[in-house]
């Protein structure tokens, strides 16, 4: 008869521990379990029943073994993975800020350009009058340079006529 209620106990145990909530089942099994280690006996243990029940005993500690691992290693993955995304966003935040910097030193750059080929076609258009007043500046220097040789070879030839005169006249006196 006492084994037949301790059974029953057990059964009521199991019976709790399904229909109980995952948080429920946690503190209600360590309970249970702690309870049933007292009502049974170590004739008990022998008899199918007493098995059976050291055999869920052993399971629901493992149960809770295994449970507490992987909380456990759920909680570092999670931290991981937490730590992971806020090193990727601290590394794309950078990165936006380098790209939003490079875009505006490549616009300012552009700009820049602009100007200096503005300037480099005021320059090649002012070098280009510059060669053509210096073509102009070298034609009227070689007309004058081609004039400056014929009056030179008349004063030349002035100045030998003259002398020749000068002479002539100066023997005839």
């Amino acid at each position: 008869k006492l084994t037949m209620q301790r059974g029953n106990l057990l059964l009521l145990c199991v019976a709790v521990l399904a229909h109980s909530s995952a948080h429920d089942k946690t503190v209600a099994a360590g309970h249970y379990a702690a309870l049933l280690e007292q009502v049974l006996s170590s004739e008990d243990r022998v008899t199918p029943v007493g098995k059976v029940t050291v055999m869920l005993t052993e399971m629901l500690t493992k149960g809770k073994s295994e449970l507490a691992e992987a909380k456990k290693e759920q909680s570092e993955y999670k931290t991981h993975c937490e730590t992971t995304i806020g090193d990727a966003e601290t590394s794309i935040d950078e990165l936006t800020i380098t790209q939003d910097t490079l875009s505006s030193s490549v616009g300012e750059l552009t700009t820049d350009i602009e100007g200096l080929s503005d300037s480099i076609k005021e320059h090649d258009k002012a070098h280009g009058d510059a060669l053509d007043d210096l073509d102009v500046l070298r034609k009227d220097r070689a007309a004058a340079k081609k004039r400056y040789a014929t009056e030179m070879a008349e004063l030349d030839a002035a100045i030998s006529a003259t002398d020749k005169a000068v002479k002539i006249l100066k023997a005839s006196e």
